[in-house]
């Protein structure tokens, strides 16, 4: 009796635990604004705020990057010391000011999320800033991590791979609705994946390295 009574405390324990950690780093997201983003890798042609932009372009207003058909764009997010790569017809919305929590909104198309591993000692400090990343059907809470993440406009459906690290993945309609996903996993919602988060998918070694390739930037 005393046993069982144990374990359930302790799964409640490392639930609450969880969900503590997630939240703190939900609230340390909130005080964290954006200030710019900068153009590393361009490939074909890709605009922002309908202005085409060119390698080593520094932004800092808010607005909407679109990525044109058969083109790459890779850029640099400072302030939480990131690399994104958006694949062709991807549109992200980035948000630079205070006041919204939604910093960037994947409206179409896929894009992979690196948390630099290197950087100078004065920006080590960036790497403790975790970010927010929203499709129309979830919201990812990011750690130092290494994903893929695409939102079909077809179906409006979301699916994730991390390929490292840990990520916070949430449904919007449903708060309860929650998966902290580890490498090498895949999970989905909306659309063909129903309207509640599935079960997270393993991914077998062949699997994890052709996604490892996709939207590789060095």
């Amino acid at each position: 009796m005393f046993a069982t009574s144990f374990n359930v405390f302790r799964k409640i324990y490392i639930l609450v635990s969880i969900l503590f950690s997630f939240q703190f780093f939900s609230y340390q997201n909130s005080c964290f604004a954006l200030t710019n983003f900068q153009v590393e890798t361009l490939k074909g042609e890709s605009s922002y705020n309908q202005r085409v932009l060119k390698k080593g372009d520094k932004l800092k207003k808010s607005g909407l990057l679109k990525v044109s058909k058969k083109s790459f764009l890779g850029i640099l997010l400072p302030d939480w010391n990131a690399r994104i790569v958006l694949a062709p017809g991807s549109q992200l919305e980035i948000n630079f000011g205070s006041e919204k929590e939604k910093k960037l909104l994947l409206k179409k198309g896929a894009l992979r999320w690196t948390s630099l591993k290197e950087g100078k000692p004065e920006d080590l400090k960036e790497k403790t800033r975790r970010g927010f990343l929203f499709t129309q059907k979830a919201k990812i809470v990011i750690r130092g991590t290494d994903f893929i993440i695409q939102q079909g406009v077809a179906f409006n459906e979301t699916e994730l791979v991390v390929l490292d690290g840990k990520v916070l993945f949430q449904s919007l309609s449903d708060e309860e609705d929650y998966v902290v996903l580890k490498s090498p996993f895949w999970v989905g919602i909306g659309g063909r994946f129903t309207s509640k988060i599935g079960k997270p998918i393993e991914l077998n070694k062949k699997i994890k390295s052709f996604y490892g390739l996709i939207l590789h930037v060095q």
